[in-house]
Formats: C-alpha cells, structure tokens, sequence
C-alpha cells in the first residue's frame, strides 16, 4: 500500500546515499543537512499518517524496517570511517532484529503490530544526537548521545518486551 506516508520512510532510505556521499567527500555540512532531513522525515511519516488516517500495517512495518536500514549504513560507515566501536553496533541491530521478529510474531498470533514506543523513539534521538557528534567531531555531543542512546536503549527494551507480553496475554 503506496500511500504518502510510506513514500516518505522509503525516501529516507534513498537519501542515505547523498548524505554518506557528502560526509565522505569531507562536505559535513551538507551531509548533517540531509541527515536532518532524515530525521525530520521519521517524524513525519508518523505524523502525516495519523493526520490523514493513513496508518497501515504495512506503514507500521515499513517505517522501522527503513529506520533499522538508515542506521545500519550510518554505523557501517562510522565503524569503517571513524573508528566506531562495532560492539555498539552490532548489539543495536540484534535488538532490532530481534524485536522485529518478536513483533512480526505477535502480529501472527494475535493480529495486532506492535506500535513504537515513546522511550524507544527517544532512543532513536539520542542515536542521532550520537551520529551527529561523531560525524561533526563534537566530541561532548557524541559522548552524551552514546551515554543516553545506552539508557534509553535498555529501557525501551524493557518497554517493548513488557508490551509484547501485554499483547500476548490478550490474545
């Protein structure tokens, strides 16, 4: 189902080559701009979608399957380009991996996707307060972005398993 919304976390997947393109090429500027960009458009994927009655199964899947693949090429290149540690990414994309699974599960099961969370969408900023810092060289930002993208990492973790259990029990 083609609706504006999933347009929108399509296009964000397609803006990561732009923005990969000017941080290599040493243009920081131009890569934050699209990386905002991309920031801006998971907000409004959401948001248009709710807005406008455009909320789907498939928009509630595709939005963090393209935030999962945006994540994936920044670390990628952060732990080839700028010495990253690869722990960090590696433990992030098993947790995706695995709540996406977990919830695709559920859907089976009960008929119910999983929504996102308020603790894992903040989760997800402080991983952009983290990518900025090291893609800027701000030092303080990044280390204030892994601390928190650590907390809240663990927290919505929790979050998520507890609704999962809820949906379960329910079903």
């Amino acid at each position: 189902m083609m609706n504006l919304p999933n347009m929108i976390s399509l296009f964000r997947v397609i803006l990561i080559i732009p923005c990969l393109f000017y941080f290599n090429a040493g243009q920081n500027y131009l890569g934050l701009s699209i990386l905002i960009l991309m920031i801006i458009t998971d907000f409004a994927d959401g948001i248009i979608a709710r807005k406008y009655k455009n909320v789907s199964d498939f928009g509630n899947a595709i939005d963090p399957i393209c935030d999962k693949i945006v994540i994936s090429a920044l670390f990628m290149y952060l732990v080839f380009n700028k010495d990253f540690p690869l722990w960090f990414f590696i433990i992030l994309i098993s947790r995706d991996i695995v709540l996406l699974y977990l919830g695709v599960l559920i859907k089976r099961q009960s008929g119910n996707m999983p929504q996102a969370n308020v603790p894992g969408k903040i989760m997800m900023n402080t991983i952009a307060l983290l990518v900025i810092g090291l893609f800027m060289d701000l030092d303080i930002l990044a280390q204030f972005g892994l601390l928190s993208s650590v907390v809240f990492f663990v927290y919505s973790t929790v979050v998520y398993l507890s609704d999962y259990k809820k949906i379960l029990l329910k079903a």
